[in-house]
């Protein structure tokens, strides 16, 4: 019965350790990742809405200089054009509301997920501005009186205009350029049938691949609590197992300081990766962008937050746990002092039972009677 005591003791005090674990990390998601306010000012505060500007400049730059036999446009003029199409409220009202979409989606507010990303008017803008800026600087170019000309002809470098070159065909295919670019939004308007993930091998629809996810979004909001009910549950298992009250604090605070500098130690390398060049380092599977310049400002503040709040859980748990083991240590000499109850007491009846019995020997005895009477 003893061995099977202690092996029952071991199996309780493994589960805490997993249950305060679990509770810390459904309360993090829960005041984070679930937390739609808190996601749109991930987006906010990464500069996600400013850069999008400066990604599309980089993007039309690199594409504009792998086709020589086009217009050579400058990165100063692109992003002049860029800051005019894209507006930063437009591109945050577009992504707001996509993430409104995919929290209703997944708190039951609608059946299916609804998104829908419409950048084909200020794409078109972009093109057709940067095609007049083509137009524009062409025309004012004198026509070459000799063949020596650069090549490939750039026209907002360019001294003068070859005599064969069509400045409308210039520019619209310039225009075409833009619009057909593989690199810089291929899709103009994007949907929840768009975003494609792999499932089992194949590609299919993030709502169609993912139909539970609702059904067990909503039921994390309710995990925590159920995680915490039985974490407490647990820490009454381990005290009563335990031989003492007090080795059973003492296992407590142990598994308190152990889960707090876990968790302080992952917090600690979530956030080093966070700004480190490597740890982000990645390529867009998506398609919308040739790399995640977008993307990883935004999974840095995430990191961030999530490492915040990871602290804040170490901190609390090392808190308790101090608080534990110093009321141990303060304890301890009155708990070594405590009376054995097999010791003589005034209230012991053992012992009054016995004194009882010694006077009755006394009285009883007839050799003290004698001594008395002499």
């Amino acid at each position: 019965m003893k061995y099977l005591r202690k092996f029952i003791l071991s199996f309780v005090s493994s589960t805490l350790v997993t249950l305060l674990i679990a509770t810390a990390v459904l309360s993090i998601l829960n005041n984070t990742v679930t937390n739609r306010v808190v996601v749109k000012s991930w987006f906010n505060q990464s500069g996600l809405y400013d850069n999008f500007v400066n990604e599309i400049t980089s993007t039309t730059t690199k594409q504009s200089r792998s086709n020589p036999a086009e217009a050579l446009i400058s990165k100063t003029t692109i992003q002049e054009v860029a800051n005019s199409a894209f507006k930063p409220d437009f591109i945050k009202s577009s992504l707001e509301t996509a993430l409104d979409g995919t929290y209703n989606w997944l708190e039951g507010k609608t059946p299916d997920l609804q998104i829908r990303l419409d950048f084909s008017n200020p794409k078109n803008v972009f093109a057709e501005q940067l095609a007049k800026r083509v137009t524009a600087t062409a025309t004012q170019l004198p026509v070459c009186t000799s063949a020596n000309f650069s090549q490939p002809f750039d026209v907002f470098s360019a001294t003068c205009i070859p005599p064969n070159v069509n400045i409308p065909v210039l520019a619209s295919e310039f225009r075409q350029s833009i619009l057909t670019n593989k690199d810089f939004l291929p899709i103009s308007t994007i949907t929840a049938s768009d975003i494609m993930v792999d499932s089992n091998g194949t590609k299919k629809p993030i709502s169609e691949a993912y139909q539970n996810l609702p059904t067990w979004y909503r039921r994390a909001t309710f995990l925590v609590w159920i995680s915490a009910f039985f974490t407490v549950l647990a820490m009454f298992g381990v005290v009563y197992l335990a031989d003492s009250k007090r080795k059973g604090l003492w296992r407590i605070s142990g598994a308190l300081y152990f889960v707090a500098s876990s968790i302080a130690l992952t917090s600690f390398i979530g956030r080093k990766l966070a700004f480190s060049d490597t740890g982000m380092a990645t390529n867009s599977s998506t398609g919308l962008f040739e790399n995640l310049n977008l993307i990883v400002p935004f999974l840095r503040r995430a990191v961030i937050d999530l490492s915040t709040w990871g602290y804040k859980f170490a901190i609390g748990y090392a808190v308790v746990a101090i608080i534990l083991t110093v009321t141990l240590l303060l304890t301890r000499k009155k708990h070594q002092q405590e009376p054995n109850i097999d010791k003589y007491t005034p209230n012991n009846p053992k012992e009054k039972s016995i004194e009882v019995e010694k006077e009755s020997d006394t009285t009883n005895n007839p050799l003290e009677i004698k001594s008395g009477q002499k």
